[in-house]
């Protein structure tokens, strides 16, 4: 493609990073010997106190919350002082601690009572790990070669304290299983292999194995910061769950879930539930959502890939609308599942970061309002590749859609910047899709209505191609271009256009181009600053679109993707009382632009052309 408008916008290369296989569990023992050996009643031993340095400590990291104030602010300094903590080993039938009173074990229960500084390593089978202390207990677990399986409770379980923080010790294996399902603690449910009724922070840069035969691996029912580390969570539920909120700033994450990969809700208030990842490798495989939050979604960072719903070719038959064929037709995904890569019941806002999605549902999914400005993601839907019930904006990053129905979709979209490629069955953008009924309440059709006068797409800038089965843009009420560059491939049945809207078709600056067949074929009702022409270029064909200006001068070249029998063109070098040559795989025709507008918005010019203004209703 050659285009000599304006500048083209260069594209940038983003690769995706896939986490591989983390080793097995193997256990080890801290520095210093146990004391005293009670397997029946209290194991002896003084808390230690949290120290700020440490040999072994693993790379510091900096705290995610700026702002907060110091007793808000939760562990995410994995240091700790090892001559002044608590070791304990634990042994089947013969745990040890050291120190005073502020460890018990009971039946391979272990139960730490105190604030302070513990270093666990050992194997207990047949057991767990309970932190009951008081309300501001500080207590700071270091994982140094641990290995506990449980049958039917959290290996370990914060039932009470202030602040909690799991470090994994530098260079060391751990691995936290249950076995069977679990048993509610009183009135509390249980349903973790790591289960905290606190504030939960885990650091460090060693590695954690998580095994649920049934329920969840790792739950918060408050706030959980991850901030390092390496992390195996296989789960018949969800692999990480968190009430409150959930922050993660770094860490490598493979992640296989029976439900969300990463699922963070609090139904007890609606306001809260919102997720934060700022860095991290990631590698998502879960049967219903990727990673879901029920407020909102802020992605600044991080790399990863995600399927979801057993990705792309395994969408539902039964998603409604369209008339393009659909992508996935595969009906085993159960009924009602939501099945997205990202998902917020708030807003959803990728900022950053590197990822490929592969999704039976939406790629990127948002109850709300979503926003890219930043970061690479790759989209392969079954569904839509970018949904949002309210307004999509796009004004930055790289967005490729390879695959879905409709490539983006929202109550309103404006692409404002970004590099951005799309390929849908149906529509490539569409405006007009109300509320996608696979929202948090489950997988099915969008909500589409007949009609919406706040239904619009906005292009200002950025650089946007599509490739579309149905229409390339279907804006609904209005579509307004000042700015940008848009390439459109398609569609190739005259049951769609390249161009569909029911009200205003504007544009004022910027590169547009369209090239797809005749039937449905639409142009702008009104152009300033740059002309706009529509032409019929004849029998459905393939071939380069070139525009040169009384000169012989190119002006404009283009090859699109698909065959073609219609041409809609607007760029600043369209004059009014200038002539042109456009040559297209039907012929060349020789294009006097009388006004801003040729061909109208209705008619066309050229070969079989109606001629003069005139519009037509949007399809619905």
């Amino acid at each position: 493609m050659q285009v000599n408008c304006k500048r083209i916008l260069a594209v940038s290369a983003a690769v995706v990073l896939l986490l591989s296989g983390l080793c097995g569990c193997q256990g080890g023992v801290p520095a210093g010997d146990p004391s005293t050996v009670n397997t029946t009643g209290d194991i002896a031993g003084d808390a230690g106190t949290t120290a700020t340095t440490s040999e072994d400590a693993g790379q510091k990291t900096t705290s995610p919350t700026a702002g907060k104030t110091e007793a808000d602010e939760p562990f995410t300094d994995p240091a700790y002082d090892a001559d002044s903590a608590i070791k304990i080993t634990l042994k089947d039938n013969g745990t040890t601690a050291s120190g005073g009173n502020a460890v018990t074990a009971k039946n391979n229960n272990v139960t730490i009572l105190k604030a302070g500084t513990y270093v666990l390593s050992g194997t207990l089978p047949g057991g767990q790990v309970v932190v009951d202390a008081t309300a501001k207990a500080e207590v700071h677990l270091v994982l140094d070669g641990v290995s506990i399986t449980a049958e039917t409770m959290a290996a370990l379980y914060i039932k009470k304290a202030g602040k909690v923080t799991v470090t994994l010790a530098n260079k060391s294996q751990n691995t936290l299983t249950t076995t069977g399902a679990f048993s509610a603690d009183g009135n509390t449910n249980v349903d973790g292999v790591v289960f905290s009724k606190e504030s939960l922070t885990i650091n460090g840069s060693g590695t954690l194995t998580v095994k649920a035969a049934a329920g969840n691996g790792i739950v918060c029912r408050d706030d959980l910061v991850i901030t390092g580390g390496a992390y195996t969570v296989e789960a018949t539920g969800h692999a990480i769950q968190s009430r409150n909120s959930a922050r993660f700033t770094n860490g490598f994450f493979t992640l296989v879930a029976g439900q969300d990969g990463i699922h963070v809700e609090n139904p007890n208030d609606a306001s809260k539930g919102s997720l934060a990842i700022a860095g991290g490798t990631y590698t998502v495989t879960a049967v219903s959502d990727g990673i879901s939050a029920a407020s909102t979604l802020q992605v600044t960072g991080g790399t990863g890939t995600v399927t979801a719903g057993g990705g792309e070719k395994n969408a539902p038959s039964d998603q409604g609308g369209g008339m393009g064929d659909r992508w996935g037709q595969n009906t085993s995904t159960t009924a009602g599942v939501s099945a997205k890569g990202f998902k917020a019941g708030s807003s959803l806002s990728l900022e950053g970061g590197s990822w490929t999605l592969d999704t039976a549902d939406d790629g990127l999914h948002s109850n709300a309002d979503l926003t890219v400005s930043g970061g690479t993601v790759t989209v392969a839907s079954g569904d839509d590749g970018i949904h949002a019930d309210g307004l999509t904006v796009i004004k930055g990053g790289t967005v490729t859609v390879t695959k879905s129905y409709e490539g983006i979709e929202g109550n309103a979209i404006e692409i404002a910047g970004g590099t951005i490629r799309v390929t849908a069955s149906d529509d490539g953008l569409n405006a007009a899709g109300g509320n996608d009924q696979s929202g948090f309440g489950g997988h099915g059709p969008d909500d589409f209505r007949e009609t919406d006068s706040s239904s619009y797409i906005r292009i200002s800038g950025g650089k946007l191609t599509v490739k579309a089965g149905g229409d390339g843009i279907d804006a609904n009420a209005a579509l307004y271009v000042t700015g940008g560059e848009t390439y459109i491939s398609g569609p190739t049945n005259g049951g769609n256009g390249s161009l569909d809207y029911s009200q205003i078709g504007q544009i004022t600056g910027g590169i547009f181009v369209a090239a797809g067949a005749s039937g449905m074929a639409q142009g702008f009702t009104s152009a300033e600053n740059q002309g706009a022409i529509l032409v019929n270029t004849g029998s459905m064909a393939s071939g380069e679109i070139v525009l040169k200006d009384s000169s012989g001068k190119t002006v404009f070249s283009w090859m699109p993707e698909t065959s073609y029998s219609t041409v809609v063109l607007s760029c600043p070098a369209l004059k009014k009382g200038e002539s042109y040559t456009l040559v297209t795989a039907g012929g060349t025709q020789t294009i006097t632009m009388e006004d801003w507008l040729f061909g109208g918005s209705g008619g066309m010019g050229g070969p079989g052309g109606m001629g003069g203004p005139g519009g037509r209703p949007g399809r619905w």
